[in-house]
């Protein structure tokens, strides 16, 4: 039995002494695996930085592209816009001048009748008293 004890240490002194060289053999491994993943994962991250730079700087691109495309158009159509603003002005300025010239009409109307009433007033009285002062020479 003291040989077979010593037997039985023996082998549990080689089974904890391989115990302890697998346990430090998984925790090397599980540290060069997580170095990978770290590296990988390092890898990923400067990939995805620069795939964001990448697209904000082609969105500020596009960004002043299309600012300067609109800029463009606005000053291409900015002589139309003064144009159509110079005739708008026109428009209105004849708009005016015709309403005047409508007034003017008008009056001018008004004046001829009034000019007719008159005439024909002094017509009236011309016959009455005109034929009343013919009348009386013929007498």
């Amino acid at each position: 039995t003291a040989l077979m004890e010593e037997r039985f240490e023996w082998q549990m002194t080689i089974f904890n002494s391989r115990q302890d060289e697998q346990t430090a053999l998984m925790e090397e491994r599980f540290e060069w695996q997580m170095t990978i993943f770290n590296s990988r994962q390092d890898e990923q991250t400067a990939l995805m930085e620069e795939r964001f730079e990448q697209a904000f700087t082609r969105q500020q691109e596009a960004q002043l592209s299309l600012k300067e495309y609109l800029e463009g158009i606005r000053s291409s159509l900015q002589p139309l816009v003064d144009k159509a603003e110079a005739e708008a002005k026109a428009a209105a300025l004849a708009a005016e001048k015709a309403a005047a010239l409508k007034r003017n009409q008008a009056e001018a109307k008004r004046v001829q009748a009034e000019a007719k009433r008159v005439q024909a007033e002094e017509d009236r009285q011309f016959n009455y008293y005109g034929n009343d002062y013919y009348s009386r020479d013929s007498d």
